[in-house]
């Protein structure tokens, strides 16, 4: 077996003790976010960070527990700050892994996005239903699957789709909080961003907003069986701005954010309650 990969499986597992260890009852609920955890608010701010550091420079995981009103939350980071960082999809996907490892129940996985043509008014918060995804770069690829659990990850209805319309709990808060579209979400990687035609193309393909990343969280969460739920934060659209404009874009999000700072702990009550009903249901 590539030496490599043994490495990169006992890193979650090495990853997910060192947490548990600080941590001793980490939250259920984990939050992936490009744009960090600050933007939650005190509660985020004073709570200061469990740094993990990565063997062979790979890196460090940064963690916060969160306490939101009925809502506790493990903010869960990777940062490639050494010289030998994980290949980006795995490093995406980290938190996932190491949020399974810990016994999180699920992820909330928060993006930034933009509008493709009939998308309609940006800046907006929207539910991501289903992925168009480009690139072969899969996260598990770089694990021993005997090791850390082979499972196939099922993707059909793997967004908000099978977490949300199932129960009614977390498709209702989005809808009071003005979230509740699902879209069809295609993803790339930049350096740069894309150009007129790659946007033209992917909206004929059916996406409705592009996302830089890939969907590597997604397929995380699904190995690791925890509810994954994708929100994007589309912070413009083609017709609005045809070349990105940084400040504008910084101006969508510091609008949007203290939104989903609102939303998410209703938002993660409502999963919690869903869950406690389902279990009820089935004895």
């Amino acid at each position: 077996m590539d030496p490599s990969r043994r490495a990169r499986t006992a890193l979650v597992g090495e990853a997910a003790a060192a947490l548990r260890r600080a941590l001793p009852r980490p939250p259920r609920w984990l939050l992936a976010s490009r744009f960090g955890a600050d933007f939650l608010g005190d509660a985020a701010r004073r709570a200061p960070p469990h740094e993990v550091t990565l063997p062979d420079g790979a890196g460090r995981l940064l963690a916060r527990a969160i306490e939101l009103p009925r809502a506790p939350l493990l903010a869960l980071d990777y940062e490639a700050t050494g010289p030998a960082p994980l290949p980006p999809s795995f490093g995406e996907a980290l938190p996932l892994l190491v949020g399974g490892k810990l016994g999180c129940r699920g992820a909330l996985h928060l993006l930034s996005g933009q509008g493709l043509a009939g998308f309609g008014a940006a800046p907006a918060i929207t539910a991501v239903g289903d992925w168009l995804r480009f690139g072969d770069d899969d996260p598990l690829r770089w694990l021993d699957a005997a090791a850390l659990g082979a499972r196939f990850p099922e993707l059909r209805g793997g967004a908000n789709g099978r977490d949300l319309a199932a129960r009614s709990g977390g498709a209702a808060v989005l809808a009071r909080h003005g979230a509740a579209r699902r879209v069809v979400a295609a993803t790339r990687r930049g350096p740069s961003g894309p150009t007129d035609a790659e946007l033209a193309a992917l909206s004929r393909l059916g996406a409705e907003i592009v996302v830089e990343g890939s969907a590597a969280e997604l397929v995380a969460a699904r190995h690791q069986g925890l509810r994954f739920v994708a929100l994007a934060l589309v912070l413009d659209d083609v017709a609005q701005s045809p070349l990105a404009d940084p400040s504008a874009l910084a101006d969508a999000a510091a609008t949007l954010l203290p939104r989903v700072a609102r939303l998410l702990p209703e938002l993660i009550a409502a999963l919690e309650s869903d869950d406690g009903a389902g279990a009820a249901e089935s004895r």
